[in-house]
């Protein structure tokens, strides 16, 4: 399987953004508190957006800080489709398994660990579903990368 075309295919990322967001509206929408006028969940959902996609690169950003050798940075650059978006470059020479737990934290923290306290929670604000969302949704390179440093082969030492 091409894990490298599957992830550059705009289509896929679409299905998959839409596919985070979908689930979890069901998931949480009895429990969604809607109460504001639509202009100010307009605005909620942009400012979430955006505060989502700094927390999760300062996720990644600490987490290379801890596990690499070299100091890793977080600079705006292009993303793969050409839009400027912050990233955070950290040493390629890291071990598999760090550049997977440098990769999956922002998803496990952002999504998984947020929809648990949804899951529990009587009420859910809609900032913290569109967090949740928005991040499950932006960590679709993130998981191709796990996927890749799972399935590649270790060079041999």
């Amino acid at each position: 399987m091409d894990l490298e075309r599957i992830k550059a295919n705009p289509l896929m990322l679409s299905i998959w953004t839409f596919a985070s967001i979908a689930i979890h509206v069901l998931l949480f929408k009895s429990k969604l508190d809607t109460g504001q006028s639509l202009p100010v969940r307009i605005a909620m959902a942009l400012a979430a957006a955006v505060i989502t996609l700094m927390i999760h690169e300062l996720i990644h950003f600490i987490f290379a800080t801890a596990l690499c050798k070299s100091n890793p940075t977080i600079r705006i650059s292009k993303d793969r489709f050409g839009f400027p978006a912050p990233v955070t470059f950290f040493d390629s020479e890291a071990d598999r398994w760090k550049k997977v737990v440098i990769w999956m934290m922002p998803f496990l923290i952002l999504t998984v660990a947020t929809d648990v306290y949804m899951f529990a929670a009587e009420g859910v604000p809609l900032f913290l579903l569109i967090i949740a969302a928005a991040n499950c949704a932006g960590s679709y390179f993130d998981i191709f990368d796990i996927f890749e440093a799972l399935i590649k082969k270790p060079a041999k030492e």
